[in-house]
């Protein structure tokens, strides 16, 4: 009943909590939407007189339920297409506007009741289009939007990254390009959301011990410059000035790119899921789906959804989902596990987003330690090898970290594709969309990624895409372009 309440446009928790308090006192008003609508004070009263025909307000009901509604129904006509529409239309017909708010708040009333007495599993999953590996969310348009959330709406490597977003991914200025127009869209959120974000900026570098490594950064330096990217090259002392736990000695130059940010991933998630409630759509969580037809009916333990279009982001699961519409996406997990140092002995200052390129060993400070990764153990490597090769290129390049005990708070999978870029398209032949692939950097390209999602959807002709965006039916062979050489590692 709460949740179905929280799926309204314009009900929010406090919204839904008065509506449920009114419901509690009189439960006997719930046995027809005729008595639901006279506890709310919008059941119409005949005043017609002589050739005219109309209603008067009613003054009678609960009049905080009555004020609630009220509430909702102009946040409907100032964010709702659909109820501007109706304004307009009921304007044209010589209707005022009080008499328009009340048909609203009478249809409101009408949803509201609907949410509080649905008991059929099937007519709640209805109200709102859906797409998962596992959970869905659903637009007003019947676009079913597929994600894996967990719990508060946030779920795979989204979840547990570093809590950093960049700009800059070495030799890849394309994946540079989405990162960039995200981190405007950040800088931007509140205006869009309504949802503060906080952004701190650490900084990112990218230790180099080759010579080669230095040679392909300055090849690609002027296509991250031309793709928006603010990235240098440094010497190893001003990359020791910016982090004190570099060794001078081990490290022939660097890689800096101020602009990296501290981020809690979670509040991104939520700002655009409230967002997206805001305007019309409808999330549910904790609802997998089992079966998508080739119509875009999707089903789940809930009931069965005929969506017009669906939209896959499921991360690590999205070849799962795509397989049950029958649509083969060449991705794979790819497995990592973050590690905790203990609690260094002397304190250290907060530092930038560390990465070593030859090993892919990133590190940065987490409050009173430091949060560290490369990977997991390869094939047939034990995990005591896979710990002791860490912690010989800690003492390496960290001196001051040489020895420390390493402890294990998270590992997990994150989706990658053949060539670590994303892969953003639809399928040829249905309203499939789907959007996967980023390699554990889903927040970094993220809003940039949901822009060239919008303009398929709307059918607009999207951005230049930087990998294969169309796969083909799982029922028919596929050949696709040789993937370009991974030069970056997972972030």
């Amino acid at each position: 009943m709460w949740s179905l309440l929280l799926t309204i446009h314009g009900v929010g928790p406090v919204t839904a909590a008065r509506l449920l308090v009114a419901v509690g006192d009189n439960p006997g008003r719930l046995r027809s939407e005729a008595a639901f609508a006279y506890l709310c004070g919008v059941a119409p009263i005949p005043a017609s007189a002589g050739r005219r025909d109309r209603h008067r307000l009613n003054r009678g009901g609960n009049r905080s339920v009555n004020a609630t509604l009220y509430r909702i129904a102009v946040v409907r006509m100032q964010r709702d297409r659909r109820a501007r529409e109706y304004v307009a239309r009921r304007t044209a017909q010589g209707l005022r506007k009080k008499d328009i708010i009340c048909c609203l708040k009478r249809s409101i009333a009408r949803e509201v009741f609907k949410a509080l007495t649905c008991t059929n599993s099937k007519e709640s999953a209805s109200v709102t289009p859906v797409f998962p590996p596992k959970y869905p969310t659903a637009t007003p348009c019947g676009c079913a939007h597929c994600w894996k959330p967990r719990r508060s709406g946030c779920g795979g490597a989204s979840a547990h990254t570093a809590g950093m977003v960049r700009t800059y991914f070495p030799g890849d200025p394309e994946t540079g390009r989405m990162a960039v127009r995200s981190l405007n869209a950040y800088h931007d959120f509140a205006r869009h959301t309504a949802a503060p974000l906080a952004l701190k900026r650490l900084g990112f570098m990218v230790l180099f011990t080759d010579e080669q490594q230095i040679a392909a950064f300055e090849a690609t330096h002027q296509a991250q410059q031309a793709a928006g990217v603010q990235v240098g090259l440094i010497s190893a002392r001003e990359a020791s000035g910016l982090n004190p736990l570099i060794n001078e000695r081990a490290v022939l130059a660097a890689a800096w790119s101020p602009e990296a940010y501290h981020v809690d991933g979670l509040d991104i998630v939520r700002g655009y899921a409230a967002a997206a409630r805001n305007h019309g759509a409808r999330l549910f969580t904790h609802t997998p789906v089992t079966c998508i037809d080739d119509d875009n009916t999707i089903h789940t333990p809930q009931g069965s959804i005929k969506a017009d279009s669906i939209v896959c982001t499921a991360g690590p699961w999205s070849g799962e989902v795509a397989s049950m519409a029958s649509v083969d996406l060449p991705m794979r997990p790819h497995a990592i596990e973050m590690l905790f140092t203990d609690a260094p002995p002397s304190p250290h200052r907060e530092m930038p987003m560390t990465m070593h390129a030859t090993s892919g060993l990133r590190i940065r400070s987490w409050k009173d330690r430091i949060l560290l990764a490369m990977g997991v153990p390869k094939a047939g490597e034990a995990r005591e090898a896979w710990l002791g090769r860490i912690a010989g290129h800690l003492g390496t390049l960290f001196p001051a970290l040489d020895g420390i005990g390493l402890q294990r708070p998270w590992s997990g999978d994150f989706d990658a594709s053949p060539n670590n870029t994303a892969l953003i398209g639809e399928h040829p032949t249905r309203r499939f969309l789907y959007a996967a692939g980023f390699t554990g950097a889903g927040l970094c390209q993220a809003p940039a990624a949901g822009e060239k999602l919008r303009d398929l959807l709307i059918v607009k002709k999207p951005a230049p895409d930087t990998a294969p965006t169309r796969p083909r039916s799982a029922s028919s062979l596929t050949t696709w372009p040789t993937p370009r050489p991974a030069t970056t590692s997972p972030a």
